[in-house]
């Protein structure tokens, strides 16, 4: 979902931008987003939180590797939007490739 305000900006999950090119729609935005967040997880940070903060929600700072983690993904944004306002993020899940599963387990 996004939404415009006063100025003009547009918001969505993880960016804020005052001008958005043609071609990038924000479903574009947050999957490029999502994308750079992974491969900082990947190659920075995986070998450093897991296993043992797995199932935790990691919001990672796609331009600086910066993060917050919580068991709750809701607080977990809180103090990232508190130290990085406006920033440019991904949500992740610490050992687990989706951060949420639909359906069930196979018996």
């Amino acid at each position: 979902m996004s939404l415009a305000d006063e100025k003009g900006r547009l918001e969505c999950m993880g960016h804020v931008e005052t001008e958005r090119p043609m071609d990038k729609t924000v479903r574009d935005i947050r999957r490029e987003n999502l994308e750079r967040a992974r491969a900082i997880y990947d190659q920075r940070l995986k070998q450093t939180l897991e296993p043992e903060h797995n199932g935790k929600v990691i919001i990672v700072h796609v331009e600086t590797g910066e993060y917050c983690m919580n068991e709750n993904p809701v607080d977990a944004l809180d103090e990232f939007e508190s130290k990085h306002p406006g920033a440019n993020y991904g949500i992740l899940r610490v050992g687990h490739k989706a951060m949420y599963r639909f359906g069930t387990l196979p018996s």
